[in-house]
C-alpha cells in the first residue's frame, strides 16, 4: 500500500494508496501554503522498499507535456519526503505531481487542487527548459538539400576554422617571440641604461613643461597683438570719420581759394583798356604767342601766353630803351 500524508497547518491528511493499484488522489490545498509532503510506499499492506537514485518532487500544470518543475526530495527506507514552498506556487488551480526518480518509480502520484485564500499572491515561476529529442524531430526546411551538401558545408567550415586557428597561432607565436625579445633586453640592460632612460624621461618632461609655458606666453602675446590691432583699426576708423567730417574754418583764406575749382578771368576783366593791346608780337616771344601792351610815352611791355588764361611778362621796349625778361 502507498500512503500519502499531506501536512496542512500541522494537520496531516492520510490517503491510502496501494502501488499495485495505480491512482492519483486529488488533495485540496490553498494558495500561499507551504506543504510538507510525505509518501509511504506499501504493497498490499507491506512496506515497499526500493532505493531511488535521485528522488525529486516533479510537478506541472496541465498541458506542459514532458516539461516539469522539480524540487528536491529525500528517501528513508520506504518514506519519500518533499517540501512544496509557497514560492513554488505558479498560481494555477491544478498541479500534477509525482514523488519519485527519473525512469524508476512514479507510483507516488497525486494532484494538488488549489483554492483561493485571502491575501495569497502566487509567484511567477520560470518555465522549465524543455529537452529536445532530435530523433523525434522531422526537419521540413533544412538549409541543405542533401546530406552531401551538408557534408560539403561542414568541410568548408572546418577549413575556415583551421585557417583562423593558423592565424591565431601565428599571432600567438609573434607575441611569444616579442615577449622573449623584451625579456632579453630587460635582462641585458645595465643600471646605467636605466639611469640614461630615466634622465631622458626627466629631460623630456622638463621640455614639455618649458614648451607649454612658451606656448602659453605666445598665445598671450598673440592675443595682445590682436587687441592692439583692433584698437588701431578702431582709431583709424575714428580718424577717417573725423577727416570726412572736417570743415576748414581759417578766416584768412578766401573761400575761392578753398574751392576745388579755382576761378578764371577773361583778358578784358584783368586789363580794362584792351585797346592798348597790340596783338601778337612774334619777335618778342621767339615765335610763341605774345601780346604787347602800349605804355604812356610810346613804350610797351610784352607778355607771353602760357596757357588758356595764364600770362607771363617777358619784356618791354620803346620810349628810350628795350629790355626783356626770361
Amino acid at each position: 500500500m502507498h500512503l500519502l500524508y499531506l501536512l496542512l497547518a500541522a494537520i496531516p491528511l492520510h490517503l491510502p494508496v496501494d502501488i499495485s493499484r495505480p491512482a492519483s488522489p486529488a488533495l485540496p490545498v490553498y494558495h500561499g501554503e507551504t506543504l510538507e509532503i510525505e509518501a509511504e510506499l506499501k504493497d498490499r499492506g507491506t512496506a515497499f522498499n526500493v532505493a531511488l537514485t535521485s528522488p525529486q518532487l516533479y510537478y506541472q500544470t496541465p498541458g506542459m507535456g514532458n516539461n516539469w518543475w522539480t524540487l528536491p526530495a529525500t528517501q528513508t527506507n520506504n518514506l519519500l519526503r518533499a517540501t512544496f514552498p509557497a514560492s513554488a506556487d505558479p498560481g494555477n488551480d491544478r498541479l500534477i505531481c509525482f514523488l519519485g526518480s527519473a525512469g524508476e518509480n512514479f507510483r507516488a502520484a497525486f494532484i494538488l487542487n488549489f483554492r483561493h485564500s485571502p491575501g495569497a499572491v502566487p509567484n511567477t515561476v520560470e518555465l522549465p527548459s524543455p529537452t529536445l529529442d532530435f530523433s523525434q524531430i522531422t526537419v521540413l526546411n533544412s538549409p541543405y538539400e542533401t546530406i552531401e551538401a551538408a557534408a560539403s558545408a561542414h568541410t568548408n567550415l572546418t577549413s575556415q576554422i583551421s585557417a583562423v586557428q593558423s592565424d591565431v597561432q601565428a599571432v600567438s607565436n609573434a607575441l611569444v617571440a616579442a615577449e622573449a625579445d623584451l625579456s632579453a633586453q630587460i635582462a641585458a640592460a645595465t643600471p646605467d641604461d636605466y639611469a640614461a632612460v630615466k634622465a631622458q624621461v626627466s629631460a623630456n618632461t622638463a621640455n614639455i613643461a618649458t614648451n607649454a609655458a612658451a606656448i602659453t606666453t605666445l598665445q598671450s602675446s598673440k592675443q595682445d597683438a590682436i587687441n592692439d590691432l583692433d584698437t588701431i583699426r578702431a582709431g583709424a576708423a575714428l580718424g577717417a570719420t573725423a577727416l570726412q567730417n572736417f570743415t576748414e574754418t581759417d578766416p584768412t583764406i578766401y573761400n575761392w581759394a578753398k574751392a576745388a575749382t579755382k576761378p578764371s578771368y577773361m583778358l578784358n576783366e584783368v586789363a580794362p583798356n584792351s585797346e592798348n593791346w597790340l596783338g601778337v608780337q612774334g619777335n618778342a616771344g621767339r615765335g610763341r604767342r605774345c601780346l604787347a601792351h602800349r605804355l604812356f610815352g610810346g613804350g610797351y611791355f610784352t607778355i607771353r601766353v602760357l596757357g588758356n588764361r595764364i600770362y607771363k611778362l617777358v619784356g618791354f621796349g620803346g620810349g628810350g630803351g628795350r629790355g626783356r625778361f626770361g
